[in-house]
């Protein structure tokens, strides 16, 4: 059979998701579009927030399954952390695999994380490829104690008489994603969890559950905590929350997007910030070390290839993006939150020069002692049930609703019913 003759060059539509760190989202633009064109391609790149219609990771999901299911997916995307619904995509047929990628580069450029093989890879086989980790989590201003949750609210109640602050904890009972991550770091150090470490049965509903949403809602409820919160806080998206500690309006926040400016600020034009470790703060479950607390480090960014995408051509691009002279560049432009995505990337000299290099190194032991589960902590793998449970921003959902007046165990029994529905929806027994 002849082999069909091509007209044109090879065009490919590819979706970046934003950092909201302009450097590094230009480079990462920049890049695409310079290897796109050594290679000969066309490429045409959309916004994720357009394409999803909305920044949440609910709205990217419903896209692709609309773009694929009417055979015009995009051909490749670059999601960061709770965006990459990478098991539960696999499992509704949305992608392709790229294990062949993977091996490749792991040859060059040295093995991925655990905390990648457990987000990205689905029975041996790997479903996205990662591009660099992100420095992303807990930041704090110097001088608070961030030993555990309990010293770091105590810590941030005398902030605003110490530092003159207006408000030192720098974020509320919003229903946002960045909170959402906020409330099931304290849930995992209280012990609690959305599921078993089999990952099929929801053990949401539990004291330690509702002792860590109690203790959240405490904080915006009770002295000398609530004079602590900025009183702007409750309504800050997650940018206003991040601006205001960029700004340094507060001592600190969570987050799971690059903070606008402080890496990159010059000195004394920004507060110095800090990344505390561990990765989950710890709170009552880490006396004595009896409970084994879920963590989740990195989140990092990563391609994925849909379903009838042109698999070959996006891979050239993908590959020309890890060589090392262009990861480099991605280094030095994220000043310390762009960081390698593969083993052999943290012995190039460039990483030691990268600056915030205390958080550097504090990330790079949590991502080398492993450790990692669900960012919803059911203690064993990632499940499509369990990514279905984050996108609908479930944990924040329950602190909204005890801070506007319902109890916790009105808000525990209705969040625990909600999660056993999609669990069952996703063929486990939820109970």
């Amino acid at each position: 059979m002849a082999t069909p003759v091509r007209f044109g060059p090879v065009r490919l539509r590819l979706v970046l998701a934003q950092e909201g760190l302009a450097p590094l989202d230009t480079e990462v633009r920049r890049a695409v579009e310079s290897s796109a064109r050594e290679l000969g391609y066309a490429v045409e790149v959309q916004d994720a927030a357009s394409f999803g219609g909305v920044e949440r990771e609910a709205g990217i999901g419903h896209q692709l399954l609309t773009t694929v299911q009417a055979g015009l997916p995009p051909d490749g995307m670059l999601l960061f952390g709770r965006q990459a619904q990478t098991v539960r995509w696999q499992a509704l047929g949305f992608l392709q695999e790229v294990s062949a990628l993977m091996r490749s580069t792991r040859s060059r450029s040295g093995a991925a994380p655990e905390v990648a093989e457990r987000m990205h890879m689905v029975a041996g086989n790997w479903f996205a490829a990662p591009l660099y980790q992100r420095l992303v989590g807990h930041w704090i201003s110097p001088g608070v104690d961030a030993s555990s949750m309990l010293s770091l609210r105590d810590s941030l109640a005398g902030a605003p008489r110490t530092t003159g602050r207006e408000g030192a904890w720098g974020i509320g009972p919003a229903d946002t994603e960045d909170v959402d991550s906020w409330c099931w770091n304290a849930i995992h150090a209280w012990g609690g969890a959305l599921a078993d470490r089999s990952g099929e049965r929801v053990t949401l509903a539990s004291a330690e559950t509702a002792a860590a949403i109690e203790w959240l809602a405490a904080t915006f409820r009770d002295s000398p905590w609530r004079e602590a919160v900025h009183p702007d806080a409750a309504q800050w998206s997650d940018a206003q929350k991040n601006d205001a500690f960029a700004s340094g309006a507060t001592a600190y926040t969570c987050t799971e997007r690059a903070l606008p400016q402080g890496q990159l600020a010059e000195a004394g034009k920004s507060p110095p910030l800090l990344a505390p470790a561990p990765a989950s703060p710890t709170g009552p479950a880490g006396s004595g070390g009896s409970t084994v607390r879920p963590r989740a480090v990195g989140g990092g960014a990563v391609w994925l290839l849909p379903r009838g995408a042109s698999a070959e051509s996006v891979e050239r691009v993908w590959e020309s993006l890890l060589r090392p002279e262009a990861q480099r560049r991605l280094w030095a432009v994220g000043a310390g939150f762009a960081l390698p995505a593969f083993e052999g990337g943290w012995s190039d000299p460039a990483v030691g020069m990268l600056p915030n290099q205390e958080s550097v190194r504090r990330f790079r032991e949590q991502l080398s002692t492993g450790g990692f589960v669900s960012y919803v902590g059911q203690g064993g793998p990632e499940t499509g049930a369990a990514q279905a449970v984050r996108a609908a921003r479930l944990a924040a959902r329950m602190l909204v609703a005890v801070v506007r007046g319902r109890t916790v165990s009105e808000v525990l029994a209705d969040a625990n019913a909600d999660a056993v529905a999609v669990y069952k929806e996703h063929g486990l027994p939820g109970v």
